[in-house]
């Protein structure tokens, strides 16, 4: 079996898993999605005055609420757990969700008894209103938890989705420096000095915008071995909304004969370099950061900040338990706590999730 086989039957079964984890997680949110909409709009048919001085928008709120978390749980897990990590689309999962709502109103109307009855023209003219009704609550509700699930997973994409090539130059890190803040070179290769970072005493990392749909990173560090040599290695690939994907070898091969025309118009002489060295090491590790899942990286916490989440995880977990099931915790207190609970996780958690970027200037 050659590899190129092998890679469309893996990329087949990728594609039948992700169908059967979005209609698997639609059935999921079909059950509590259809009871959110039962009561909601039960309430609202019966008297709009009194549903909105009593207790069940309360009680509409919480099936809400528990029907967005119960949705980005399931695909963050379901995410997570694949192999390699592949984001599974909430939003996806709520545009299936919601055609299965035109299903269970053909259904209810052909088996529960209705007085007066409703004729064919009018049953269907309702479900395909509750349908459109159901696209835009599952829709809105889908591209909530897609933002939330796309920011904790990070982007599809590993190492074989990106171009990369290496280059040991005869010349100095500041020579290299140089070359690459010229104007014509930045003009050249997209690179802006509000990206510039020096990860380093001799180390430094160069890319195109963040909002830009051809990413592209260039790192240099001095060569360990030989203090005249500088390592450049770059890491390239084509952004989306999920994930990475490689870039066209013409616009690859640009680049690098810019760089190198660059370097020879300063006198720096360079030869590839097909190493895995310290420089691609710093391209991959900066490139390829947008694919890291936020959520396990919680695991490198100090112990500090694990104690903090710890502590409120189980402070709110207490405090829900009391609010449900006994007359010591108000609704206005609990949500005071809430808020507190949030602000403390901002104030605790934000300077650890902050990048310290640092300036330099040649």
């Amino acid at each position: 079996m050659s590899l190129l086989t092998y890679k469309k039957i893996v990329a087949q079964e990728t594609t039948v898993r992700y169908v059967v984890l979005v209609f698997l997680g639609a059935g999921i949110n079909f059950t509590l999605g259809y009871a959110l909409m039962a009561a909601g709009l039960t309430a609202l048919i019966q008297s709009p005055v009194q549903t909105l001085t009593s207790k069940v928008p309360q009680t509409t709120l919480i099936l809400a609420v528990s029907y967005l978390l119960i949705g980005i749980v399931y695909s963050l897990v379901a995410s997570l757990t694949s192999r390699p990590k592949r984001i599974i689309s909430p939003l996806h999962i709520q545009i299936i969700t919601a055609t299965f709502v035109p299903i269970l109103i053909t259904f209810l109307l052909a088996t529960v008894p209705l007085t007066p009855p409703i004729d064919l023209i009018a049953g269907s003219v309702m479900a395909l209103a509750l349908f459109f009704l159901a696209l835009v609550m599952f829709v809105a509700a889908g591209i909530g938890q897609t933002i939330v699930v796309r920011y904790l997973v990070g982007l599809n994409g590993t190492k074989e989705n990106v171009n990369s090539f290496g280059l040991t130059v005869n010349g100095k890190v500041r020579d290299i420096l140089r070359v690459l803040t010229s104007a014509d070179v930045r003009e050249a290769l997209e690179i802006h000095e509000r990206d510039d970072r020096q990860t380093g005493e001799h180390s430094y990392v160069f890319r195109t915008s963040p909002n830009s749909g051809k990413q592209l990173f260039i790192a240099i560090i001095e060569d360990s071995e030989d203090k005249t040599k500088t390592q450049l290695a770059t890491v390239s690939y084509r952004q989306t909304y999920y994930g990475i994907s490689k870039l066209g070898e013409v616009i690859e091969e640009q680049r690098q004969r810019t760089i190198k025309a660059a370097l020879e118009r300063a006198g720096l002489t360079c030869e590839d370099d097909k190493t895995d060295s310290l420089a691609r090491l710093l391209a991959y590790n900066h490139g390829l950061s947008i694919t890291d899942s936020k959520l396990l990286s919680l695991r490198s916490l100090p112990p500090y900040s694990k104690a903090i989440l710890t502590g409120l995880a189980a402070m709110i977990v207490i405090m829900t338990l009391m609010w449900r099931f006994t007359d010591y915790v108000s609704a206005d207190l609990y949500e005071t706590f809430l808020v507190l609970a949030g602000f403390s996780v901002l104030f605790d958690l934000l300077p650890i999730l902050r990048t310290k970027r640092k300036r330099f200037e040649t």
